[in-house]
């Protein structure tokens, strides 16, 4: 027996189940003219806006504002997409009559407008474009005007914001920074003016005057050394010759020796410190000479004799006061090297600190420049490149494409329905099916003999599929009839 072809097996389905076919393609013709004809016409407007760089280079002065668009949008989008502003909008423009007649929760209108408010953002070119999809075409254009606005608007106060709050964050730092230099210089002036003299900035000026003292002392011991010969010059004068060339050294002599070899040695010399000795015992063993011991002699000798003896306490003064003034500076240069590690710690913080405080008044000084571009809207900026446009066709529903896509369908399910029965159906249709499944010949064919419980069955079956497919009609139309009122 020949090979039943499928194609005729799925065409006697579809015939078979040919009441099946019919309602569901009646049911899919009548869905698809109710879409058609229900599903509101929807207009598009759009706007273009592009990011507009700052009127000054910045190489000059330098945003505070460094995020991109993308991020930027993302901020923007929570405020103008925020329920007071969209209630705002539908409010003074009058959006979502029906909804809002019929007492439909306010989250659920805002909700309704997001859907319809569409962004698309132009990363490589600095742009980006606001739609919105209304039933009117004006009341397209009106919404995505003010949204263009408000982005705008928005845009501006953000970034004066951010402006204003990077300003203040910097001044209050500052503040800070500065009263912790002030306090850290206040202790560097203090211990620079307790140690005046010993620190290390002062240490050459020290080196010098110690030189310069020396050099004095030099000079006195040699006017000192002087004076002293003089006066045991004159002083033998007032002696006899005799008693001079035998009389022993005299103190002043001694004085004259100690100040010559202290202006060509130093004090730890042997000559210094053997004359310094002797000179010692000598006026331990004898007292100081009365004021009147030249009396006797000539008045103008006796003037000279004190004029000597006058310059002599002066000299051997201004010799003592530079002796202690070298031992002072003296001191003064030793304690400087450990001013110098003092001094270094503290200063260490203070220049931290003091780089710190510039840093960021280089810092305030350009935020404030930045603050100074926003207020002036020299800085970045929204611009709008595209106004929002008034549309002259609607942008969907495209209706023939929807006539010819629903009646497709419905062809389609009402030919796939019988067959996927068929697929699924285990009873057996032809001779064919018999003999292929029992493996026995045929040997006749009995005729379909339609009683009364067949009839029947078949009513039952035709009424159920009516049932449905005016169930599934009622649904589907109640459906799109929401769909097109609320969500499309």
């Amino acid at each position: 027996m020949p090979v039943r072809n499928p194609i005729l097996d799925y065409l006697d389905a579809i015939v078979r189940q040919r009441f099946l076919a019919a309602c569901v393609l009646c049911v899919g013709v009548i869905l698809t003219a109710w879409t058609t004809w229900t599903l509101p016409n929807i207009y598009r407007s759009t706007t273009l806006i592009m990011v507009e760089p700052q009127g000054v280079p910045e190489a000059y002065v330098k945003t505070t504002v460094t995020t991109d668009i993308e991020h930027r949008l993302n901020a923007l989008n929570q405020e103008v997409l925020s329920r007071t502003r969209l209630e705002a909008i539908v409010k003074d423009l009058d959006l979502f009559r029906e909804m809002r007649a019929q007492a439909v929760p306010v989250e659920q209108v805002i909700e309704a407008m997001r859907r319809r408010i569409s962004i698309e953002v132009f990363a490589r070119d600095n742009a980006f474009r606001i739609s919105y999809e209304a039933p009117s075409a004006s009341v397209a254009q009106q919404v995505a005007s003010r949204l263009a606005g408000l982005y705008i608007d928005e845009n501006l106060k953000i970034r004066e914001q951010q402006v204003s709050g990077t300003a203040d964050f910097l001044e209050s730092e500052l503040e800070k920074v500065k009263a912790d230099l002030e306090k850290q210089e206040s202790v560097v002036q203090g211990f620079k003016q307790q140690h005046m003299g010993e620190l290390p900035e002062q240490r050459e000026g020290n080196m010098r005057t110690v030189e310069g003292m020396r050099a004095q002392l030099q000079t006195v011991s040699m006017a000192l050394s002087a004076a002293l010969e003089r006066d045991v010059l004159l002083e033998r004068q007032t002696r006899g010759s005799g008693d001079a060339k035998d009389a022993p050294a005299q103190p002043e002599q001694i004085e004259a020796d100690l100040a010559g070899a202290r202006g060509r040695y130093t004090e730890d010399h042997p000559d210094v410190i053997r004359l310094r000795r002797k000179l010692a015992e000598m006026q331990r063993v004898r007292p100081d000479r009365p004021a009147g011991r030249h009396s006797h002699l000539p008045p103008e000798l006796a003037r000279v004799l004190a004029a000597t003896a006058a310059e002599i306490t002066r000299l051997q003064g201004e010799k003592e006061n530079l002796e202690k003034g070298i031992e002072a500076y003296q001191a003064r240069i030793e304690a400087a090297f450990g001013r110098e590690q003092q001094l270094f710690v503290l200063t260490r913080d203070y220049d931290v600190t003091q780089k710190k405080y510039q840093t960021l008044l280089d810092k305030k000084l350009e935020a404030q420049l930045s603050q100074s571009l926003e207020r002036r809207q020299k800085g970045e900026r929204f611009r709008v490149l595209d106004p929002a446009s008034l549309p002259e066709r609607p942008a969907r529903p495209n209706r023939s494409l929807v006539l010819l896509g629903g009646l497709a369908a419905s062809l389609g399910l009402a030919i796939l329905l019988p067959i996927g029965l068929f697929q699924i159906d285990s009873s057996l249709h032809a001779p064919e099916d018999v003999a292929a499944t029992c493996n026995v010949p045929v040997l006749a064919v009995i005729p379909r003999v339609v009683t009364n419980e067949l009839a029947r069955a078949a009513r039952i079956w035709r009424l159920r599929v009516a049932s449905l497919s005016v169930v599934a009609a009622v649904l589907g139309l109640g459906t799109i009839t929401l769909y097109a009122r609320y969500l499309f």
